[in-house]
């Protein structure tokens, strides 16, 4: 019972999180036919949240990526975080016509938690676009 409020309160969170983080977000760039394991980036450093919290506050932090409610996903089609590192990267090869069909431009958003337990919690945006 107190799991499922916990739960709740912290989709709350994130929901407002996500919606007050829209000036912050980190832009990366990948090639179409990018294959599995490729690094897009290091989110943690990236975000600045390394240089920006003290190191007391990022103690035990995990990244971890989050649907469109906001909630904490286990795994993407394509694109992946390291839990403990903050480093993304991909899941499957890129395939542009399949992420974006029909799209000028293929541009990916994506967010993702930085969390310390209780301590500290943070949404970070991702825009990817996917080049061809």
């Amino acid at each position: 019972m107190a799991a499922d409020r916990l739960r709740v309160l912290l989709v709350i969170l994130v929901a407002i999180q996500v919606a007050l983080c829209q000036d912050s977000v980190i832009k990366y760039q990948i090639m179409e036919g990018a294959s599995v394991g490729t690094v897009i980036g290091d989110v943690a450093v990236d975000s600045g949240l390394l240089s920006d919290n003290p190191p007391s506050a990022l103690q035990g932090i995990d990244y971890i990526l989050l649907d469109d409610t906001g909630a904490f996903i286990s795994s993407h089609p394509y694109f992946s975080i390291n839990k403990d590192t903050g480093i993304m990267s991909t899941n499957a090869e890129i395939d542009r016509e399949t992420l974006c069909p029909g799209q000028p431009l293929c541009e990916v958003n994506l967010d993702v938690a930085a969390t310390s337990s209780a301590t500290f919690f943070q949404v970070i945006g991702i825009t990817l676009t996917i080049i061809d």
